[in-house]
């Protein structure tokens, strides 16, 4: 494991607060969880072979948001697997987990309001992508990053975003009368996770360097 990566997740287990990180950075936990992010983008990137297929080759990247996501979050646990310490990755994949997962999970709940109907699929995907969003969480806790790599998250999520919404590249939504909803509620999750990264990121430099010290 990198050195710097390997100082920042040892110091905590120092603290009993953090009794699950050890857990979490098992390898038989990280292989677990490559092989559930890896099936769920599989499935992600299926369930939007409609849009891809009505959308130009080169806006590709921009349109499965949530299986990218995933990917992104597999990419994560083979390079801690491998030891591998790239803070930014780690950072941006985790903020993509929480905002997709949580953002999907608003949409499906929204169509049950609106609609009245709550198919598996539904059930499927809000609790997948809920999961998604824990795993971010989770991970964003125990991972350390400096705080300059929020800027270069905050400009992947707003390209992200003014691409989805202004050139509608945004998934396919169930009804038409979601897209107020869809559109606020991810530019809030977008500006809520980074200034919470921003403030953690101060705050976890702080609690390393007491666990240090302890």
């Amino acid at each position: 494991m990198d050195d710097s990566l390997a100082i920042g997740v040892k110091t905590w287990e120092k603290d009993q607060r953090y009794w699950w990180a050890k857990y979490m950075l098992h390898p038989l936990t990280l292989w677990a969880l490559v092989i559930i992010n890896t099936a769920g983008s599989i499935y992600g990137y299926y369930w939007y072979h409609r849009q891809l297929a009505e959308t130009p080759w080169y806006w590709w990247p921009w349109v499965p948001d949530s299986p990218f996501s995933s990917t992104l979050f597999t990419v994560l646990l083979l390079l801690l697997l491998m030891g591998k310490n790239l803070p930014g990755v780690f950072l941006w994949a985790n903020l993509s987990a929480m905002k997709y997962g949580i953002w999907a999970a608003i949409i499906n709940i929204s169509y049950w309001q609106i609609s009245g109907h709550f198919t598996f699929e539904n059930w499927m995907l809000t609790v997948s992508h809920l999961g998604m969003a824990a795993e971010g969480l989770l991970f964003l806790l125990i991972l350390p990053y400096p705080r300059s790599r929020v800027l270069w998250v905050a400009v992947w999520f707003a390209l992200n975003d003014g691409l989805d919404y202004l050139l509608n590249l945004h998934p396919y939504l169930f009804d038409q009368a979601q897209y107020r909803l869809a559109w606020t509620s991810v530019v809030s999750l977008s500006v809520l996770l980074l200034s919470m990264s921003w403030v953690l990121g101060k705050i976890q430099k702080q609690e390393i360097l007491r666990l240090k010290n302890y």
